[in-house]
């Protein structure tokens, strides 16, 4: 997994107060993975009816749609951009090591 920068790190931190508050770390972190589990679970539930390409349209329209609906006196399109790409960057090196640890080659 990659070692996020201190500058990712104050940026995350300042997105997470945006869309939560000022939360403690381990409550931020819970319901980014809660949140993150029931995206998976719906995802899952489709699976048989929308095929993989089909989910990625879906996911991307979605992002998209995010964007859009930021405030851009509190975040701008490029540094929603920025968290965008930074968090594909992430979340392929994640599934990438796990299939590594689970022995799939990739």
């Amino acid at each position: 997994m990659m070692t996020p920068t201190t500058e990712q790190k104050e940026r995350y931190d300042r997105v997470c107060r945006q869309m939560w508050g000022e939360l403690n770390e381990v409550v931020v972190k819970y319901k980014h993975g809660a949140l993150y589990v029931e995206l998976c679970e719906l995802l899952a539930k489709h699976h048989p009816d929308v095929s993989s390409d089909q989910m990625l349209a879906i996911a991307a329209n979605l992002v998209g749609k995010l964007i859009a609906m930021q405030d851009p006196r509190v975040i701008t399109p490029q540094a929603a951009m920025l968290i965008v790409v930074e968090n594909i960057t992430i979340g392929n090196r994640e599934i990438l090591d796990q299939l590594s640890v689970e022995g799939i080659p990739n």
